[in-house]
């Protein structure tokens, strides 16, 4: 009988747990779907901006995958030839690229970014249900952080990386929570470790300063080093369990810094504006500062920050380290503009000297803002409950009118995005490079159809003025082009019998000793097999090339670099070692009763 009972009791917190769950997935998705109406009415149709460099990288990703069945480590496609995997763009690692494999390019990303503000929306809720705040607040945090206009302009100019925003508030209660129970570590670990095979740097190196500077105020106000220790084992864990990205794309980064910087940021008159402007388009005719408006805009309305601004006085004492965090990131976006420029100091930190947008760093106050406001609608909630018709009237409207002010706004953003008609191209039979004459404009851009016709882009527009990569290879069109492959004498054949984007296979015939060059940019990690071994590829005046001795050659090019290799094997390990810690830890607090 007892056990009878306990099965019941066990059933009924279930069903408890799963319907506190249904509802709140069922709003938010309700809402998103309505949300991206615009995304989904010319779903097929291309977008502007980084559009087409998204989809040219997810394309690439999914045919290396499904065509050639390679694991897409290189590129090329653009710029003559570089990384793909070490790029700090690439995000098929993600387990959102499902999407694109399953759906294509097009609609796999389109769904991306339903999908993720979903997430988003569904992550601020359990943040803030977590505080111990009521059910209309979880709400309230939710809209405003996700439908607020920072998402939808990222939508817009196809910063589609930066869709990771929506990962931040399962980051952030994770780490609140290992605090108090370490086995959310590993939550923490897993979620970081999304944001990074999303394929974002700037939202990861923004969010991980965020925490950093929050988990000093928290070590403050609980007069313990705990916070940090736990951030640093985070932060281990996850470049550890990422290290299949993490090691060649840093690798890649110390030998192609992006070395930007324009201090200008926003004055706190334009920072109201930026909160409180009803700017109903990604890209507007007049602008605030010397960056476009996407990088910065993030309109939440009147009510939500006075709503925040409540919370703040209200909650102070309780929530300053998160306060104070996102003061300092207001400060930090403000550059020059700020008498002491923090922006300057942060800018000197490794990695952080490659960002080069103060404003971007509005994410941090958009969050705190987001979570505040949760709290001063709750304080609201205090005030008028022991006046029920007040209550039942005033609580609700506001959360109802916010949705439709941030819809009303912000969801007109997606409009006028998606007008490019899908081009017709014909592919062509063998791989060349070539020059992008913007036949296919896709604002200044054409990547993507020019991949469609299988054909690389050597002045592709995406790496122009972001990483100093070389650009050594000739387009078809050049009067000195000598082919895709070719001996550097000119005294035999070389020819290509299988071309993908990690691996050729050439046939070599040649009366002397020579030198076998290809159309690419070398970069280390390019091998080469032959009758007699395998042997690293050299580089010969910027491109991949090896020496061949006279007679028939089968010559084999391949791009597997040690840090692919190493990155691998560290994954592999430290998967296991957080498994098997894991399992210990639940073992032990099944055994003694205890939460680690």
């Amino acid at each position: 009988m007892a056990q009878i009972l306990k099965e019941r009791t066990e059933n009924l917190s279930i069903n408890g747990a799963f319907q506190n769950i249904w509802l709140p997935l069922i709003i938010f998705t309700l809402t998103a779907v309505i949300f991206c109406l615009p995304l989904l009415r010319n779903f097929n149709f291309w977008g502007v901006e980084d559009w087409d460099e998204y989809l040219f990288r997810n394309a690439l990703a999914r045919e290396t995958i499904l065509e050639y069945h390679q694991f897409p480590l290189w590129n090329p496609y653009s710029c003559g030839g570089n990384v793909f995997l070490a790029h700090p763009t690439s995000s098929f690692l993600s387990p959102f690229f499902m999407l694109v494999l399953i759906f294509g390019e097009i609609y796999g990303l389109k769904l991306q970014v339903i999908i993720y503000l979903i997430i988003g929306m569904f992550g601020m809720f359990l943040l803030i249900k977590q505080l111990k705040l009521s059910k209309f607040s979880c709400y309230f945090s939710s809209f405003i952080y996700m439908l607020g206009a920072m998402y939808p302009l990222r939508a817009a100019a196809g910063l589609l990386g930066e869709l990771s925003m929506a990962l931040v508030p399962y980051l952030f209660l994770f780490y609140i929570k290992s605090a108090k129970n370490s086995k959310f570590i590993f939550g923490t670990i897993f979620f970081l470790a999304l944001m990074i095979f999303s394929g974002s740097l700037r939202v990861i190196n923004i969010f991980n300063f965020f925490l950093l500077i929050y988990s000093i105020f928290w070590a403050c106000q609980q007069k313990s080093f705990k916070p940090l220790k736990i951030l640093f084992l985070i932060f281990t864990g996850a470049f550890l369990l990422c290290a299949v990205k993490t090691i060649p794309m840093f690798d890649f980064l110390f030998h192609n810094p992006r070395i930007l910087d324009n201090p200008k940021g926003i004055s706190l008159k334009e920072a109201l504006f930026v909160l409180l402007a009803r700017v109903r388009t990604y890209d507007p005719d007049w602008i605030v500062s010397s960056y476009d408006w996407y990088h910065y805009g993030a309109y939440i309305g009147i009510i939500p920050s006075l709503l925040a601004l409540l919370g703040m006085i209200y909650y102070f004492r309780v929530n300053w380290p998160l306060i104070l965090t996102g003061l300092l990131f207001l400060l930090i976006s403000m550059g020059e503009q700020f008498p002491i420029n923090l922006w300057r100091i942060v800018h000197l930190l490794p990695i952080y000297n490659m960002l080069h947008a103060p404003p971007r760093f509005i994410l941090g106050v958009i969050f705190c803002l987001a979570v505040m406001s949760g709290y001063g609608l709750f304080g609201i909630e205090n005030f008028v409950k022991n006046k029920p018709v007040l209550f039942k009237l005033l609580i609700p409207a506001i959360v109802i009118f916010v949705i439709f002010d941030l819809s009303f706004v912000n969801s007109s953003i997606l409009k006028g995005v998606f007008t490019i008609t899908p081009k017709k191209v014909k592919k062509n039979s063998s791989f060349h490079q070539g020059l992008s004459k913007f036949d296919y404009v896709l604002d200044d851009s054409d990547i993507y159809p020019r991949f469609l016709m299988n054909e690389g882009t050597i002045n592709a527009e995406e790496v122009d003025n972001i990483y100093p990569l070389e650009r050594n290879v000739l387009p078809k069109s050049s009067t000195e082009y000598r082919g895709e492959a070719y001996l550097l004498k000119d005294k035999g054949r070389a020819d290509i019998i299988y071309f993908s984007p990690n691996k050729l296979v050439l046939d070599i015939n040649t009366p002397k000793n020579d030198i076998l060059l290809l159309n690419q940019n070398y970069y280390k990690g390019w091998r080469v097999k032959k009758n007699d071994g395998i042997y690293n590829a050299v580089s010969f005046k910027g491109l991949i090339s090896t020496a061949v001795s006279s007679g028939y050659n089968r010559i084999i090019f391949y791009y597997l670099p040690d840090s692919f290799i190493i990155g691998s094997v560290v994954s592999t390990m430290t998967f296991f070692l957080l498994l098997f810690l894991g399992i210990r830890i639940r073992k032990l607090e099944n055994e003694i009763g205890i939460s680690f």
